[in-house]
């Protein structure tokens, strides 16, 4: 019904625009007709009275008929009796006759057979017709009827029929072609409706002319290029949606990424400060383990000294005990001559008391030695008590002496001791000291490989901050590249309630 509809309406537009043209061409003929065709001939009251007579049917033709094919007839009649009007001014001149060839071929604009079949029809029985009233003479007033100036026969009128009818047959067979190419173009601007309203391209031309195949051709190839543009927006919204998600995981990572970096960054920037303060102490530790070389090298010269010191005072111990011995020896040999003198003095004192015993037995005159003897006994028995004291003295000398040997012994033990020691205290001061210096070489080693960890590590955060930077660059791209997958995800949403609409099949 729709199409009908769009038939019928482009077929009243197009008839209605053939109206207005075919009547403005009838309304041109009324100034050439009715004033220009009689001059000379003294038909300028006929033809204007009949001009007017066929310009008022036109105008009332197109009033109440325009639009429909009873419009096209009328216009054909009037066109004819413009031609009659125009042959009988001139009272039959031939040239005037080639109007009805002129207004049959102008009433092909219609494209329809009817039109055209109507006016050859009026033409051959006017021309039947004025034949006939020529022949008997007739005449309308003072002017002839007239249709031939050379001379009126029926072989001449049925000659003229024969050529209308020729021309006829020619413009019906044109209207009828340019009717069948008409009915085709209101089917493709049906079709084209349909498409414009219905979104249908199922829809084809009947027929096998070369409009109808290039056109159905070409909706085959729209068809066509329709159903790829709906697969390619499936495929299209499938990849937007990946897409999108992808974008949004993408999104995810990098924020995480960037959070990540800017832990490291701090890490790195906390590192870079740990191994500032690692070189710093490293550096320090250097100088602290030179200084702890220089006070090993100084102990170990102090150990040097008093290694010397120990073997001095051995030295001075083994001087001493020799001594000690020596006098030990002097001590033994002074007790042997105490025991000595000791002995003289008993034996003095026996010598005594006998001398004593002698003098009493010899009376008075032993009283003087009898004296003498005490005297001697008493000298004795001093003696007797200062050998006692000297052997005790001796005695304690001697003991004093074996203590001074086992102290000065001892000394002599530590003193090898001390000196063993201190040899060995010298040995791991120098194992020590080698040590300092291996910690010092490493000191110095991890300052350098320190500060150069320091430099990387700074130029690591730099790089990690750029990174960062980078990061957040990513982040806003990938910000853009969100919009842009929402934004291609509507286009593409748009894309498809665009061809969705369509059907192909």
């Amino acid at each position: 019904m729709m199409n009908a509809a769009v038939l019928h309406d482009q077929a009243r537009e197009d008839m209605l625009k053939s109206d207005r043209q075919l009547l403005v061409i009838l309304m041109l003929h009324f100034p050439v007709v009715a004033f220009l065709v009689p001059i000379n001939y003294g038909t300028t009251m006929f033809t204007l009275l009949a001009t007017v007579l066929v310009c008022i049917i036109a105008l009332a033709a197109y009033w109440l008929l325009r639009g429909t094919r009873y419009c096209s007839i009328v216009f054909s009649l009037c066109l004819m009796l413009f031609s009659a009007i125009m042959i009988q001014a001139q009272l039959g001149r031939i040239e005037m006759h080639f109007h009805i060839f002129a207004a049959l071929a102008l009433l092909t604009i219609y494209r329809d057979w009817l039109p055209v079949v109507i006016a050859a029809g009026f033409i051959a029985l006017h021309h039947l017709f004025l034949t006939a009233l020529q022949l008997s003479g007739a005449s309308l007033g003072a002017m002839p009827l007239m249709v031939y100036n050379y001379g009126c026969s029926w072989g001449i009128a049925f000659m003229h029929a024969a050529f209308v009818v020729f021309e006829a047959a020619i413009l019906i067979f044109f209207a009828l072609r340019m009717g069948a190419e008409r009915e085709q173009s209101y089917r493709m601007i049906a079709l084209i409706h349909a498409f414009s309203n219905d979104k249908d391209l199922s829809e084809r031309l009947s027929g096998e002319a070369v409009t109808v195949r290039t056109f159905n051709d070409m909706l085959d190839q729209f068809s066509g290029l329709i159903s790829r543009l709906r697969d390619l927006s499936t495929l299209l919204l499938s990849n937007a949606n990946h897409l999108n998600q992808v974008s949004s995981k993408t999104g995810e990572i990098v924020s995480f990424q960037q959070a990540q970096m800017e832990q490291a960054a701090a890490a790195t920037h906390q590192m870079s400060t740990s191994i500032q303060d690692v070189s710093g102490n490293a550096h320090r530790a250097s100088q602290a383990a030179i200084e702890a070389t220089e006070g090993a090298e100084q102990g170990s010269q102090r150990m040097v000294e008093a290694v010397s010191l120990t073997q001095n005072t051995k030295q001075v111990l083994e001087q001493a005990l020799l001594a000690v011995k020596e006098l030990e020896s002097k001590v033994g040999a002074i007790t042997t001559l105490s025991d000595q003198i000791n002995d003289i003095s008993e034996q003095t004192n026996l010598l005594a008391l006998n001398a004593a015993i002698e003098a009493a037995r010899a009376g008075e005159s032993g009283r003087g030695f009898s004296v003498v003897a005490d005297e001697v006994r008493s000298l004795s028995r001093r003696t007797y008590e200062f050998t006692n004291e000297i052997r005790q003295t001796t005695g304690e000398l001697k003991t004093v002496s074996d203590s001074a040997i086992d102290a000065i012994e001892r000394g002599q033990s530590h003193a090898s001791e001390t000196n063993d020691a201190v040899a060995e205290t010298r040995r791991v001061i120098e194992v020590v000291q080698q040590a300092i210096h291996a910690v010092s070489d490493m000191n110095t080693q991890i300052a350098a490989a320190s500060e150069q960890q320091a430099a990387t590590s700074s130029e690591i955060n730099r790089n990690i901050h750029q990174v960062v930077d980078r990061n957040g660059d990513i982040v806003a791209e990938t910000g853009k590249l969100n919009a842009m997958a929402r934004e291609l995800d509507a286009s593409i949403e748009q894309l498809e309630q665009a061809v969705g609409h369509y059907r192909t099949e």
